[in-house]
């Protein structure tokens, strides 16, 4: 009895041992009595978790489980085969980028390109090849010569039409002498571009003042995003390019607005009307100059003349004469009934001479906007060349409230004329005559 006694008093601890084990173990009871004994069971649930913990791994709650790995910063200089062990299939995507990553290899940083406008260089950035705003923008600046105003105002229209059938962003950088932006603001389209929007994007720059770059000879044939494919793109032109636009049937002739599928006249006007008004300071002295003059209550025609005389005393620099002094008594005779007649006389000239000479003939009826000669390219960096730039562009907003206009040989007051919007009374004084001219044609 009492062998009995003790050897149930052994089983019995032991069965105690056993269960507390699998509690702690959190094994289910039912699995292991159901199997074919603890023993064996006890035997393989030790043998799995030494193979688990092999590999990384454990088991919790009856599922298996990847231990976290932990990564030993390797020291500099030191080589090791880790970079060819293959990897675990739970190994996380960042153990992966260390585990491959070499010793002293440093990728480069990328270099953003700055914007130099003027040069007839491509530059590309990071940015080239990604899908962004595209951008075209007329320039004049110091750097190289874009013409007088009347040119300007050409070629400025010309790169609009160009941004309307590319889908660019349209801008206008003109600082030569001085800001444009002084003088005329946006009306309906911003072309005030800051450059911070344009800062670290591809950009080229294209010269075609006189048609240098060929770009009015072969827009009707060019693709111009595939041929210049830079985000920004820098144009300086004097050119006319609504005629190559209209002759490219196939590409940009559809894509023009409405309003610049007539003449190049109304295109002109049209353009110029969408994107400048003039700003408060001109504005402001353009009112002025009208009530000197009783504009809004005239009675009599307002009559005005320009005359481009080229190279003379004022301009000894000029390239040459368009207007000789001798020639300006059949201007004054064609004037002299106007002006008997009570008209007021507006004077627009290059000339020191013809302002003089002109007074003398018909005296206070004869106005000018009493600026400062002078050519805004040509003496850009003369004294008082803002100021000039001012008077000019005063000179032809004049110009175009006229009722009798004579223009000159000179884009200047043309562009003047299609401001003006009318053939009414337009005429023009070249090589000695006065004639009847039509700017407005349809």
């Amino acid at each position: 009895m009492q062998r009995l006694a003790k050897s149930l008093l052994i089983v019995t601890g032991l069965s105690c041992f056993v269960y507390v084990t699998l509690l702690w173990k959190q094994v289910d009871l039912t699995s292991f009595f159901a199997g074919k004994g603890g023993v064996k069971f006890w035997n393989k649930h030790v043998a799995m978790e030494k193979a688990l913990q092999s590999e990384g791994r454990e088991l919790q709650n009856d599922v298996i489980v990847s231990k976290p790995l932990r990564v030993t910063p390797r020291p500099k200089n030191q080589n090791s085969t880790d970079s060819k062990r293959p990897l675990l299939k739970n190994q996380t995507a960042s153990v992966k980028k260390t585990a491959v990553k070499k010793a002293g290899t440093k990728k480069p940083k990328p270099v953003l390109d700055k914007i130099v406008p003027g040069k007839n260089v491509t530059i590309t950035s990071r940015n080239m090849t990604s899908v962004t705003k595209k951008y075209v923008i007329f320039v004049c600046d110091s750097k190289r010569s874009c013409g007088g105003w009347g040119d300007r105002q050409r070629g400025l229209v010309s790169v609009y039409l160009l941004a309307c059938v590319t889908g660019r962003t349209f801008g206008v950088i003109m600082t030569k002498p001085c800001d444009v932006a002084n003088f005329y603001i946006p009306n309906d389209v911003n072309w005030v571009i800051p450059q911070e929007e344009l800062r670290g994007k591809s950009n080229v720059s294209i010269d075609d003042v006189d048609s240098r770059s060929k770009i009015t000879s072969r827009l009707a044939t060019m693709d111009f995003n595939q041929e210049y494919p830079a985000d920004v793109v820098y144009i300086r032109t004097n050119g006319e390019y609504s005629l190559g636009l209209k002759q490219s049937k196939n590409l940009y002739a559809p894509k023009l607005p409405k309003w610049a599928k007539s003449s190049r006249a109304v295109t002109f006007r049209n353009a110029w009307d969408i994107l400048m008004k003039p700003s408060p300071t001109l504005q402001q002295s353009l009112d002025r100059f009208l009530t000197k003059v009783n504009y809004t209550h005239r009675r009599h025609p307002f009559v005005c003349a320009h005359v481009r005389v080229g190279r003379s005393s004022t301009f000894k620099t000029d390239s040459a004469v368009r207007t000789k002094l001798s020639d300006m008594p059949v201007l004054w005779n064609f004037l002299e009934p106007y002006v008997k007649n009570g008209s007021h006389l507006f004077l627009a000239t290059d000339s020191h001479e013809v302002r003089n000479m002109t007074r003398a003939r018909f005296g206070d009826v004869v106005h000018d906007t009493g600026g400062k000669i002078v050519h805004v390219d040509k003496q850009a960096r003369a004294p008082g060349a803002c100021e000039g730039f001012q008077a000019a562009l005063l000179d032809q907003l004049v110009l175009s409230k006229c009722d009798v206009l004579v223009t000159s040989h000179s884009v200047f007051s043309h562009r003047a004329s299609l401001m003006r919007g009318r053939d009414e009374n337009l005429f023009t004084f070249i090589k000695g005559k006065v004639s009847k001219i039509r700017m407005n044609r349809r």
